[in-house]
Protein backbone atom coordinates (compact mmCIF):
# COMPACT_ATOMS: atom_id res chain seq x y z
CA UNK A 1 0.00 0.00 0.00
CA UNK A 2 2.71 2.53 0.89
CA UNK A 3 4.34 2.04 -2.63
CA UNK A 4 1.23 2.63 -4.01
CA UNK A 5 1.29 6.37 -2.35
CA UNK A 6 4.39 7.10 -4.99
CA UNK A 7 4.31 4.49 -7.92
CA UNK A 8 2.01 2.56 -10.13
CA UNK A 9 2.23 -0.92 -8.92
CA UNK A 10 2.35 -3.28 -12.07
CA UNK A 11 2.22 -7.52 -11.56
CA UNK A 12 4.18 -8.22 -14.80
CA UNK A 13 4.25 -11.55 -14.82
CA UNK A 14 3.82 -14.55 -12.68
CA UNK A 15 6.88 -16.53 -10.98
CA UNK A 16 6.53 -20.65 -10.64
CA UNK A 17 6.88 -21.99 -7.15
CA UNK A 18 9.31 -24.18 -8.22
CA UNK A 19 12.04 -21.79 -8.84
CA UNK A 20 12.14 -21.16 -4.91
CA UNK A 21 13.89 -23.20 -2.49
CA UNK A 22 12.56 -24.68 -0.69
CA UNK A 23 9.26 -24.48 -3.03
CA UNK A 24 6.98 -22.32 -0.66
CA UNK A 25 2.86 -23.47 -1.18
CA UNK A 26 1.92 -20.46 -2.37
CA UNK A 27 2.24 -18.28 -5.74
CA UNK A 28 4.42 -15.23 -6.27
CA UNK A 29 4.51 -12.74 -9.00
CA UNK A 30 7.24 -9.88 -10.72
CA UNK A 31 5.93 -6.74 -9.83
CA UNK A 32 7.21 -3.21 -11.30
CA UNK A 33 6.80 -0.20 -9.67
CA UNK A 34 6.98 3.17 -11.46
CA UNK A 35 7.41 6.40 -9.51
CA UNK A 36 4.73 9.15 -10.51
CA UNK A 37 5.19 11.06 -6.87
CA UNK A 38 7.30 11.50 -3.97
CA UNK A 39 7.41 9.14 -0.94
CA UNK A 40 5.21 8.89 1.64
CA UNK A 41 6.26 11.13 4.30
CA UNK A 42 7.14 9.33 7.93
CA UNK A 43 3.76 10.80 9.29
CA UNK A 44 1.86 9.35 6.67
CA UNK A 45 4.18 5.84 6.53
CA UNK A 46 4.15 5.13 10.27
CA UNK A 47 -0.14 6.03 9.60
CA UNK A 48 -0.74 3.12 7.04
CA UNK A 49 1.70 0.64 9.10
CA UNK A 50 -0.49 1.45 12.09
CA UNK A 51 -3.75 1.04 9.86
CA UNK A 52 -3.07 -2.48 8.96
CA UNK A 53 -1.19 -3.79 11.87
CA UNK A 54 -4.44 -5.61 13.32
CA UNK A 55 -5.76 -8.68 11.04
CA UNK A 56 -9.39 -8.54 11.21
CA UNK A 57 -10.24 -5.39 13.07
CA UNK A 58 -11.48 -2.34 12.10
CA UNK A 59 -9.81 0.51 10.76
CA UNK A 60 -10.81 2.84 13.45
CA UNK A 61 -10.09 0.00 16.08
CA UNK A 62 -6.33 -0.23 14.52
CA UNK A 63 -4.88 3.13 14.71
CA UNK A 64 -6.60 3.52 18.44
CA UNK A 65 -4.47 0.85 19.30
CA UNK A 66 -1.53 2.02 18.21
CA UNK A 67 1.00 3.09 20.79
CA UNK A 68 0.65 7.02 21.77
CA UNK A 69 -2.82 7.09 20.28
CA UNK A 70 -5.06 10.10 20.63
CA UNK A 71 -7.90 9.08 22.77
CA UNK A 72 -10.25 10.77 20.39
CA UNK A 73 -8.89 8.98 17.31
CA UNK A 74 -11.37 6.09 17.12
CA UNK A 75 -14.41 8.41 16.85
CA UNK A 76 -12.68 10.60 14.11
CA UNK A 77 -11.65 8.24 12.11
CA UNK A 78 -15.26 6.55 12.15
CA UNK A 79 -16.14 10.70 11.23
CA UNK A 80 -13.79 10.93 8.66
CA UNK A 81 -14.24 7.34 7.04
CA UNK A 82 -18.17 8.43 6.74
CA UNK A 83 -17.43 11.56 5.51
CA UNK A 84 -15.12 9.57 2.59
CA UNK A 85 -18.03 7.64 1.49
CA UNK A 86 -17.02 4.33 3.72
CA UNK A 87 -18.80 2.67 6.96
CA UNK A 88 -17.59 3.53 9.72
CA UNK A 89 -16.44 0.21 10.72
CA UNK A 90 -14.30 0.22 7.52
CA UNK A 91 -11.53 -1.87 7.28
CA UNK A 92 -7.81 0.04 6.28
CA UNK A 93 -7.69 -2.76 2.89
CA UNK A 94 -11.12 -1.15 1.61
CA UNK A 95 -9.51 2.17 1.10
CA UNK A 96 -7.50 3.24 -1.94
CA UNK A 97 -4.35 5.03 -1.30
CA UNK A 98 -5.21 8.25 -1.56
CA UNK A 99 -8.27 7.91 0.36
CA UNK A 100 -5.68 6.73 3.08
CA UNK A 101 -3.94 9.98 2.60
CA UNK A 102 -7.17 12.09 2.59
CA UNK A 103 -8.17 10.25 6.37
CA UNK A 104 -4.68 10.61 7.54
CA UNK A 105 -4.90 14.48 6.93
CA UNK A 106 -8.46 14.79 8.21
CA UNK A 107 -8.06 12.91 11.63
CA UNK A 108 -4.04 14.72 12.24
Amino acid sequence: MIAQLACEVKILRPVSRTVFRPVPNVDSVLVGLERHGPGADPALRSFVHHAFAHRRKALAGSLALAPGADPGIRDRVRTALVGLGHPADARAERLAPEELRALQRLVS
